[in-house]
């Protein structure tokens, strides 16, 4: 919206105020403008509202497919790779499967790419930042792997980061959910499984739910 508000204030200034037709043309765009700051304004309540009834504590049945909460949880984080300069590359299969918990995954989800963000910001990365997130469906279970290029996690602490008390910067993110807890919910509410590697700089963090 800032950069809307420059551009309006620079493109008002170049109309001819000392004709109606320039007059006219001036309101016209100065309305179209407004809508699109109102447009803006009204997304990003939307989103607000939506990620706190996400990230809040109260344990609710949320029925949705799979895919609902990929795509729910990417489009949270969009704004916020773009202003870190990541890029995030998707690759979902189609996939009808329903889940009872679904903002429970979603929760999950965004615990695990702000572990990607905060990486890249803690570490100064240079090289190009790309978070990959895809998913494959195959004959037991729904794979969902999310990869980054961060630098990876340390050989001594990767074997750790499921512990129930185990805290290092690796293993906080902004809603308070650690990869032990992530672990539990998956477990209890979809009777699925998370894993994590490392190869090089890129983490692997792969789920699996079963179909």
């Amino acid at each position: 919206s800032r950069v809307l508000n420059l551009k309006l204030s620079f493109n008002l200034d170049s109309f001819d105020l000392s004709t109606e037709e320039g007059r006219t043309a001036q309101q016209e765009y100065f309305d179209s403008g407004l809508d699109e700051i109102n447009a803006d304004v009204t997304k990003l309540t939307n989103s607000i509202t939506e990620f706190r009834n996400i990230s809040s504590n109260q344990l609710k049945s949320t029925r949705g497919t799979i895919n609902e909460a990929l795509y729910k949880s990417i489009n949270f984080i969009q704004d916020r790779c773009i202003n870190n300069d990541i890029k995030v590359e998707t690759k979902i299969e189609e996939n009808s499967n329903m889940i009872l918990f679904s903002n429970e995954l979603v929760k999950v989800l965004l615990s695990i790419y702000n572990n990607s963000i905060e990486a890249f910001k803690r570490r100064n990365i240079e090289h190009d930042r790309v978070l990959k997130i895809a998913s494959n469906i195959g004959s037991k279970y729904t794979q969902i792997t999310i990869t980054d290029n961060a630098g990876g996690i340390k050989a001594d602490i990767l074997p750790k980061v499921f512990n129930p008390y185990f805290s290092t910067k690796e293993n906080l993110n902004l809603i308070g959910l650690g990869l032990y807890n992530a672990s539990t919910i998956l477990k209890e509410f979809m009777d699925a499984s998370i894993s994590i590697a490392s190869q090089a700089d890129q983490t692997i963090v792969t789920i699996k739910i079963p179909r």
